[in-house]
This record gives structure tokens, sequence and C-alpha cells, in this order.
């Protein structure tokens, strides 16, 4: 299973008119795209119509979203109807600075689990995602998703070994680690990692 995760900066014209035909192309390789977008914006962003051109494609869209403030429950409600029309799923990541193993299971105490739990249909934990802390809300036709930690990164499994993030950067070299700098990948040493059973 193959995801695009990418921030989609403003495009010009012709991006904006070839990367679905891309999506087109490669359909049967790739299982989604994951947008990053936030409440408040940071870049400078491609408009939501390029985000409905790929939905148009039939490849799953999710946006990606780190919740670097507090917002209210009307930001986050204005956010999903902004959101429904151009994509499949939102997820909700929390601000891994204010995460700590005392808090990390708390959601007696999570504001925005508390808005969400209040205003949309609970439907489940991520569980199939591998998520050590996650949960899954409907809203109308939108799946919103929300999680306050990493899925693992190695997993040993029944039907097979499971490694997460490979990562291609702008100037095509492949990487394996998120840093600055990026640890470019070594293929041999991956298959002598250790994976973890999920648990």
């Amino acid at each position: 299973k193959i995801f695009i995760n990418t921030t989609f900066p403003a495009f010009t014209a012709s991006a904006v008119e070839e990367f679905p035909k891309f999506l087109i192309k490669n359909k049967d390789k790739i299982t989604g795209v994951n947008v990053s977008r936030h409440l408040k914006r940071y870049v400078h962003e491609c408009s939501d119509e390029m985000l409905g051109e790929i939905l148009k494609t039939g490849v799953l869209i999710r946006i990606n979203c780190v919740l670097y403030d507090t917002f209210s429950k009307d930001e986050l409600m204005a956010f999903f109807d902004r959101m429904i029309k151009y994509v499949n799923k939102v997820q909700l990541r929390a601000n891994y600075s204010n995460t700590t193993m005392e808090n990390l299971y708390d959601i007696d105490n999570d504001e925005i689990y508390k808005i969400l739990d209040e205003n949309l249909e609970y439907t489940g934990s991520l569980g199939a995602y591998r998520m050590r802390c996650g949960y899954e809300f409907k809203y109308k036709d939108l799946t919103v998703e929300y999680h306050k930690t990493l899925p693992y990164s190695t997993i040993e499994t029944e039907n097979g070994n499971v490694l997460y993030d490979i990562i291609i950067k702008q100037t095509g070299a492949i990487m394996s680690d998120w840093n600055e700098y990026g640890i470019p990948l070594d293929v041999d040493a991956y298959k002598e990692v250790e994976f973890e059973k999920y648990q």
C-alpha cells in the first residue's frame, strides 16, 4: 500500500491539471493521498478545489491536521464543514509537544476528544491502523480520526511484517527519517530490522 504524503503548497495551473492525471494513470499503485492542512495556515496552500480534483480521480484523499494550538468547537466544526466537500477523511493529531506518558490515554481531560465525542458519532478505535491511542468518529459523510501517538514503525503480523514511513524528498532522495537532514534509506539494514509484535 502506497500513500503520498504532501503539504501541497500553491501550484501552478499546469500542476493542478497534471497531478490528477498522474493519479488516474497510477490508480492501481496508489492507495491514497494524505494532505497536510491546518486550522491556522503555516504555508501558502493550494486551493481547496485542488483537493476536490483529487477526489474526482477516485483515489482516497485524507487531510492530516496537527493541532498545534487549542481550538473551540466552532473552529473544529467549521473546519469539518470546509473539508467535507473535498475529502473522504480528516485525521487530527494532538500536539506531541504537550503529550506525555501521564496524559497519553487520559481522554477525560482531553478537550479535543470531548468536543468530538459530544458532537460527532464515535465509531471505534484506530486499532486497524496499529495506533496505540486513536479514535474514529463520523460527521455526516466525513470520517474524522483523532490520535495522540504515532503508529508502530516496524510491526510483526500474521500476514507479514509492516514498515512505516519511507520519505522521498523534493530532490528525489529516498530517506528513512524525518529529521532535518534525513538518513539515506539502507535497504540492506532494513532486511535485518527487528520487528516488534503489535500489542
